[in-house]
């Protein structure tokens, strides 16, 4: 390290790079910045969960998983080494890298890429043992072939990185240069070097090109001759059973991270929004008081049922409890009915605010606040626990199957063996009150400020009502047109991938756009953003 260390000071008379990072004004820079954030969260969340899986299950540990778990670790490191420092660059807005920092991240960058590189060709043998030579599997892949294809990515990544880092370090750089990127890759940076290059970029070309393209070809190679042994098969179906089950597989592993993803943006979209709302004094307002029990029943929606989808997706095991069917409909009847009330009631704050300015403050008091809120509260108790109570009078024989990913309402009723007559009349009457009436406030609360807005002709006030009510009732349409489309438009008995597919939208979807809709649209809430941010990333910022 001290010759490497004697090297970087001889051969260089700079000591940082500037870093081009992502182009865009500030507020583009905030909305780049939670953007990756969510994403470099999700990655880190979603790779250690697949770790402690592997880790604490016993079955799970055969090599297929110790490949698995070791690619899990090599991908947090490749994001880190790149991620954190480009979010660090967009808060602080200084876009400089030392020179030692620069090659540092260089060398894990390259290490990392190419440890992925070899694990995803170690895996794909793994697979190829495992179809092709399925008698001979335990002896091919022991413990010990496994520790030393292991070990051999390590090293083999390690001397690739270290020798472009050695050579790199040899370059002299006369000028403080730009890199256009948003982190140290090799190619920029050998661009700005006032050297000759030619032995780098033959090493890139010549060292690069195999370490991309040998893992490239054992993969192909393993899964050509994996297909070839599926088309042997003689047995009636078995191909096409091989293909399914493989396809299954690889259909569960996307939506699990799919559905994992949208679930931690929910939950993490929601928690910003009721943090920044609790440190920002500006955000102390009826608007923003309402915006947080929304933010809150949206989190608690989404961890009703995907928490449970997501378990039963890893698990292959797709059984609940009895009282765990009842709790699901218990919250999920809550929260829905919540998160409907919360809406009516930001439409009407949003009413008061545009038609009747003057008399905003002596309106929506405090206690007006608290007392609207707690009538929310209490409406949607009473609702879900009528339905619950009724629901758990009814008789369900044996071995009842759900075709659902949730103990939904309806399709449990569909269940029952006995007479649900009565709960079908009080989803039609009570449900269709709760259902029209917050839709109706909701719409005659925009449809007065519609008209507000129109007796004083702007193209400018009128452009910017169509730009913030529009997303609210893009959100409005697609929560209450899937719910209707579900309880009051069932599909047929052959689609019910349709009922599926709605409540996904409503119950997924819309709580994770709703920190979008009503916050990054918000000045206010984005000015609070940016300084939160500000202050997180610069800790003397004042």
């Amino acid at each position: 390290m001290e010759n490497l260390t004697d090297v970087m000071e001889n051969q260089t008379s700079i000591s940082e790079f500037f870093l081009r990072g992502i182009p865009g004004s500030p507020e583009q820079q905030q909305l780049f910045f939670g953007i990756f954030l969510c994403m470099y969260l999700v990655t880190l969340t979603g790779n250690v969960l697949i770790i402690l899986a592997i880790s604490s299950d016993p079955h799970l540990h055969t090599p297929k998983y110790f490949f698995l778990a070791n690619l899990s670790y090599v991908d947090m490191g490749l994001t880190s080494s790149t991620v954190t420092k480009m979010l660090v660059n967009i808060q602080t807005q200084l876009h400089t890298i030392s020179y030692v920092g620069c090659l540092t991240q260089m060398y894990f960058f390259l290490m990392f890429g190419d440890l992925d590189s070899f694990f995803l060709a170690v895996m794909a043998y793994d697979r190829y043992v495992a179809i092709c030579r399925p008698l001979h599997y335990c002896t091919v892949m022991s413990l010990r072939v496994c520790s030393l294809l292991l070990a051999l990515c390590w090293i083999l990544t390690h001397i690739v990185a270290l020798t472009h880092t050695l050579l790199m370090a040899r370059l002299s750089f006369c000028v403080v240069g730009e890199i256009a990127h948003f982190f140290c890759d090799i190619i920029p940076v050998l661009k700005l070097s006032c050297s000759d290059t030619r032995i780098n970029e033959l090493m890139v070309f010549a060292l690069g090109g195999t370490v991309l393209m040998v893992p490239f070809i054992c993969i192909v190679i393993s899964y050509i001759h994996i297909v070839s042994a599926v088309l042997r098969v003689r047995t009636p179906g078995g191909g096409s059973k091989a293909f399914s089950t493989c396809s299954s597989h690889l259909c569960v592993g996307v939506f699990f991270a799919l559905f994992l993803g949208v679930y931690l943006t929910t939950v993490l979209g929601n928690l910003l929004i009721l943090l920044l709302i609790r440190l920002d004094p500006r955000l102390h307002t009826p608007m923003y008081f309402f915006l947080s029990h929304l933010a809150l029943t949206d989190i608690s929606f989404s961890s009703v049922t995907l928490p449970k989808m997501l378990m039963n997706m890893q698990t292959r095991c797709q059984a609940i409890t009895y009282a765990g069917c009842i709790s699901q409909v218990y919250c999920f009847i809550f929260f829905g009915c919540l998160d409907s009330f919360l809406l009516a009631v930001m439409a009407y704050d949003r009413y008061v605010a545009v038609c009747h300015p003057l008399h905003y403050t002596a309106i929506m008091r405090d206690e007006l606040c608290v007392i609207l809120v707690a009538g929310c509260w209490l409406a949607a108790c009473a609702q879900a626990l009528l339905h619950t109570l009724l629901v758990d009078q009814l008789t369900f024989c044996a071995g009842t199957v759900i075709p659902h990913f949730f103990c939904d309402l309806a399709v449990v009723l569909k269940s029952s063996c006995s007479d649900t007559s009565l709960n079908e009349l009080l989803i039609l009457t009570e449900g269709g009150l709760i259902f029209t009436l917050p839709l109706g406030g909701i719409l005659g609360s925009y449809i007065r400020m519609a008209a507000i807005i129109l007796k004083v002709p702007s193209f400018t006030r009128i452009f910017k009502a169509l730009s913030t009510c529009g997303s609210h009732l893009f959100i409005v349409f697609l929560y209450y047109g899937t719910i209707a489309g579900v309880y009051y438009f069932p599909s047929s008995g052959n689609s019910k991938v349709k009922d599926i597919v709605a409540s996904l939208m409503y119950m997924v979807v819309t709580p994770m756009l709703n920190p979008f809709i009503y916050s990054l649209r918000n000045k206010d809430m984005k000015h609070a953003l940016q300084k939160f941010f500000r202050t997180v990333g610069t800790p003397g910022y004042r």
